[in-house]
């Protein structure tokens, strides 16, 4: 199996899933603690106030698990082979990058990004490997004439 891995395409699909949710997150947080001051609020909840912000924190959750699959997909692109394996593979670093956070974030939150990285990745891999099979497969034309 080690040689159905491509290291470079899990590398970079890596990076597009981390980075990409790291700003992310970085630029979503300031706005909802700009968001939190503008309501008068002390910036000594924030934490406690954006944990608790169920849809704030599903919306975080979601945008996440959509680099993650466009990390994978990137992965699966740049493999040209093996894309599901590769793609996945991004997952289980997405997934070893969650272990870190687990005891920073709410349960649930922290169950549904281990539970779905993996699969968000493995998305991408078959998106990518769907829309190759695409192209490389046309349909023939039929001439309706003769």
């Amino acid at each position: 199996m080690a040689g159905k891995l491509k290291i470079k395409a899990i590398v970079i699909g890596s990076v597009i899933d981390i980075v990409g949710s790291l700003v992310f997150g970085a630029i979503f947080s300031i706005v909802m603690g700009v968001l939190h001051a503008m309501n008068g609020k002390d910036i000594s909840s924030f934490e406690r106030d954006f944990y608790s912000n169920v849809p704030a924190m599903t919306f975080g959750l979601i945008i996440g698990l959509l680099f993650t699959v466009l990390g994978g997909y990137c992965s699966a692109r740049i493999a040209k082979e093996n894309e599901k394996i590769n793609a996945a593979s991004v997952g289980v670093v997405g997934f070893i990058t969650c272990l870190p956070f687990i005891g920073s974030l709410p349960l649930w939150y922290n169950a549904a990004s281990l539970i779905l990285v993996i699969p968000a990745a493995y998305l991408g891999g078959m998106i990518a490997l769907f829309r190759k099979n695409k192209i490389v497969a046309t349909p023939p034309k039929i001439n309706m004439c003769n």
